[in-house]
């Protein structure tokens, strides 16, 4: 069979053209993969960052000086200089306080999110001044759900068309507006991380989250040290000091042991003169003794110690190492 040279052309002219189709969708597929990868690890690295951040605010609020007590945001007059990044001095203690994460206070390299943004933090009234307990509620709410956070972190992601992010210095700090997204940004305690209006990404921090390790610091203290033979203080120093025994129980909420009870409140006010001082101070100011339950029991010796759901059994320590 003959083909015509004009009916080749055609025919070459087709496959070019499918060969051009093929090639620019096979550019268009890689562009997308590659987007579609970049944008991967720019989540991952924003979701490193704000885990980053909730695990420092925790261990901060757990070492705080008065326990519990969680950081201001960032003070932006120090932007430019050595202690950029320090939380401010003071905030409200019954309103939002919303800005920039404190990196510095947090002992954290400057921490940016997959878009190279620095870190937001918003923190629930409540968690500045005593009491600070685990009883203290988190009032902050995302997509008006149920239940509160004591503190949100956010990662502002990329910029909006309605936002403006211009050089930021210590006399032009950035603009909450600019940064944090539609009801994320007016100030009150209601932020929401599904919006078609909102790219920012939201970790929150519950208020057992910043309790549990400090219910494990009071219970550490009550009980006294494993280092010191004799103890110091505690419980183990009462038992050491007030002929091999622990106090009785306190019965009507008094602070006060009452004779031959085993099972009720801490006996806290009998204490007083063995518990470690600037403790004794923190756990009084912060209401941490009234929540406490106590059993003292003889067979064999112990005291059982319960708070927030954690127990802690105090044997009597006259040896190192303590049991």
């Amino acid at each position: 069979m003959k083909f015509s040279r004009t009916r080749i052309e055609r025919g070459a002219a087709l496959i070019g053209t499918l060969l051009l189709v093929v090639v620019i969708g096979a550019g268009l597929l890689l562009r997308q993969l590659s987007q579609a990868d970049l944008d991967a690890a720019r989540e991952r690295a924003t979701h490193t960052a704000l885990l980053a951040a909730k695990e420092a605010l925790i261990a901060h609020a757990a070492t705080s000086d008065t326990p519990g007590r969680m950081p201001c945001p960032e003070d932006t007059s120090r932007i430019g200089f050595p202690t950029e990044g320090s939380q401010l001095s003071s905030c409200s203690n019954v309103a939002t306080s919303i800005g920039r994460l404190p990196w510095y206070s947090l002992k954290l390299d400057k921490i940016l999110d997959g878009y190279g943004e620095p870190l937001w933090y918003a923190l629930s009234p409540g968690f500045r001044t005593a009491p600070i307990n685990s009883s203290t509620p988190g009032q902050l709410t995302v997509d008006a759900q149920p239940g509160g956070y004591a503190a949100i972190v956010f990662a502002p992601g990329p910029m909006l068309s309605t936002q403006t992010r211009s050089a930021i210095t210590a006399g032009t700090p950035p603009l909450t507006a600019n940064y944090l997204d539609g009801t994320n940004n007016n100030g009150d305690n209601a932020f929401a991380a599904t919006s078609t209006t909102i790219n920012d990404r939201l970790l929150g921090i519950t208020a057992a989250e910043i309790s549990a390790p400090v219910i494990r610091r009071v219970l550490a203290e009550v009980r006294g040290a494993d280092t010191d033979t004799p103890p110091t203080y505690g419980l183990r120093n009462y038992y050491n000091t007030n002929g091999s025994t622990f106090p009785f129980a306190d019965t009507d909420a008094d602070g006060s042991a009452n004779a031959g009870a085993t099972t009720g409140g801490l006996p806290y006010n009998d204490l007083t003169t063995v518990m470690e001082a600037t403790a004794n101070g923190w756990i009084t100011s912060n209401g941490w003794f009234g929540l406490m339950t106590y059993q003292a029991l003889a067979a064999p010796t112990r005291a059982v110690l319960t708070l927030g759901g954690a127990s802690l059994t105090v044997l009597p320590c006259t040896a190192q190492p303590c049991p």
